[in-house]
C-alpha cells in the first residue's frame, strides 16, 4: 500500500519513496538547475541551495489597428505609448509567470533572471522570462548563512547574489524601466537638413536619445521605489534604433540595506552599474555609488567639414573633430556627477557609431558616479576564488536560452532573436 502510494507521488513529480520494513524512506527529489558548480558553491555558503528551472512566457501580437496607431505616433514624435505600454505590460505578464511558477513549485527566489523578446513570423513577439529557482537549505540555521528574506527575484548570477549578500543587501524582486520615443517626421526633417548642412552638434537628435534614457532611468527606480528598495544593483542598458523609434531599456535587482535610508522619493534611490564583484570591491575601500551617470551627443561632420577633412586628409595631419565631440560627451558626465556630490566617476563604457548615414556620429557614454561612505561594507575580508572564475559554455547558439548567463549579461531586456522588427 505504501509503495503504491509512492509510485503515485512520483507520478506527480515528488520525490520517490522505498518502504524499508515498517520504515518509509524518501529520496530527494531530482533537480534540474541552470546554475552552475561556482554558483552553488557560492550560494551554499550563503545557506541557498540551486532548485529548478524556471520559465515564464507571453506571446503576444500589436496587431494591425495597433501597428497603424504606433505608426502615427512615432510621425508626430515624443513619447510612443503605444509601443512603450505594449512592451512593458507584456515583459511584466512573463515575469510574473516566472514568479509563479517558483511559487508553485516551493522556491524561495529566482537567481540569473533574463528578459528576452524572441522575434517570430508574422510580427508575433515571445515575451521570455527564465531563471534558476533557489531554496534555503533546512539543514542550516541562518546564523551559518545569510539571514532569511521573503520569495526574490534577482538579475544577477549565483555568484554575484553572494556578493551582495556579503555586503548585507536583501534582494527584492528584478527591476526595469524602458521607454519608446520617436524624434518624429518633422524632427528628422529638420536634422536631416542640419546633417546636409551644418556642423557640429545635431540637437534634434541628441535631446530625442537622451530623454528616452532618462526616462527609462526613472521608470526603474519608480519600480525600486514601489518596493521600498533604496539601491539598484549591476543596472544595464539596453538600446535599440529602427527608423525613427528608439527603444531603450535598464535592468537590475532592486535591494534593501539596514544601513541606508529609506527612499522619499523615485529620486532618492541609488543605481550602480558595477558588477556585484566591483561592489563588493568598492565597499571594501570605502567607497560607494551615488547614481548612474550617462550622456549621449549625436555629432555631424557636416558638409563643410567633409570637405575641410578631405583636404586635410590628403595633406595629412590630426583630425581634431572626433575628439572635440568626444570631450563634449565627457564634460556631460562630469557636470552630473558634480550634481551628485561624487569625488569619482568609475566604470565609464563609451560607444561610438554612425547615425543617419555617413558624416554623422553618435557618441554615448556610460558609468557610476561614486563616493567616499562607510556605511555598506564586507563581512567577509575576501572572496573566494569561484567568485571571479568564468563558466566554460558547453553550447552555444543564438536559441541558446543560457549563453548570456553563462557570460554574466544576466537580465538583458534588449535581446531579440530572429529577423529584425
Amino acid at each position: 500500500m505504501l509503495a503504491a502510494q509512492g509510485r503515485s507521488l512520483l507520478g506527480e513529480g515528488m520525490a520517490e519513496m522505498h518502504v524499508v520494513g515498517e520504515i518509509v524512506q524518501q529520496e530527494p527529489a531530482l533537480v534540474l538547475s541552470p546554475l552552475s558548480g561556482n554558483e552553488q558553491y557560492c550560494l551554499l555558503q550563503r545557506g541557498l541551495q540551486p532548485g529548478t528551472f524556471c520559465l515564464g512566457n507571453h506571446v503576444f501580437s500589436l496587431g494591425l489597428v495597433g501597428n497603424v496607431r504606433s505608426l502615427f505616433t512615432s510621425l508626430s514624435g515624443g513619447t510612443n505609448q503605444t509601443d512603450a505600454t505594449f512592451m512593458s505590460k507584456n515583459r511584466l505578464e512573463a515575469i510574473s509567470r516566472l514568479e509563479r511558477e517558483a511559487r508553485a513549485t516551493s522556491m524561495d527566489g529566482i537567481v540569473g533572471v533574463q528578459a528576452e523578446i524572441i522575434h517570430h513570423a508574422g510580427g508575433v513577439l515571445e515575451f521570455l522570462a527564465t531563471g534558476g529557482g533557489v531554496t534555503w537549505q533546512a539543514s542550516k540555521l541562518p546564523a551559518e548563512g545569510s539571514p532569511r528574506f521573503d520569495f526574490f527575484t534577482a538579475a544577477c548570477s549565483g555568484e554575484q547574489l553572494s556578493c551582495l549578500l556579503d555586503l548585507g543587501f536583501v534582494p527584492a524582486k528584478m527591476v526595469f524601466g524602458t521607454e519608446s520615443y520617436s524624434r518624429g517626421l518633422g524632427g528628422a526633417l529638420t536634422g536631416g537638413l542640419r546633417v546636409m548642412f551644418v556642423s557640429g552638434e545635431v540637437p534634434e537628435f541628441s535631446e530625442t536619445f537622451m530623454a528616452a534614457r532618462r526616462t527609462a532611468l526613472h521608470r526603474l527606480r519608480e519600480e525600486a521605489y514601489k518596493l521600498g528598495a533604496s539601491f539598484v544593483s549591476g543596472v544595464k542598458l539596453s538600446s535599440m534604433n529602427y527608423g525613427l523609434l528608439t527603444e531603450v531599456s535598464f535592468l537590475g535587482t532592486a535591494c534593501r540595506h539596514p544601513a541606508l535610508p529609506i527612499p522619499m522619493s523615485p529620486d532618492d534611490v541609488i543605481t550602480s552599474g558595477f558588477s556585484e564583484q566591483e561592489l563588493w570591491s568598492l565597499c571594501s575601500q570605502g567607497y560607494f555609488p551615488k547614481t548612474v551617470v550617462m550622456a549621449v551627443s549625436i555629432y555631424n561632420m557636416g558638409m563643410g567639414n567633409d570637405l575641410k577633412n578631405f583636404f586635410q586628409n590628403l595633406g595629412g595631419g590630426e583630425l581634431t573633430s572626433f575628439s572635440g565631440a568626444r570631450h563634449r560627451v565627457q564634460s556631460k558626465i562630469l557636470e552630473q556627477a558634480r550634481q551628485a556630490g561624487a569625488c569619482e566617476v568609475l566604470g565609464l563604457q563609451t560607444d561610438i557609431e554612425n547615425f543617419a548615414g555617413a558624416g554623422c556620429i553618435e557618441f554615448f557614454a556610460y558609468g557610476t558616479a561614486v563616493h567616499k561612505s562607510k556605511l555598506v561594507a564586507p563581512q567577509s575580508e575576501q572572496l573566494s576564488p569561484q567568485h571571479f572564475m568564468m563558466e566554460r559554455t558547453a553550447f552555444c547558439s543564438n536559441s541558446n536560452l543560457n549563453s548570456h548567463r553563462r557570460s554574466g549579461h544576466n537580465g538583458e531586456l534588449g535581446q531579440m532573436h530572429g529577423p529584425p522588427k
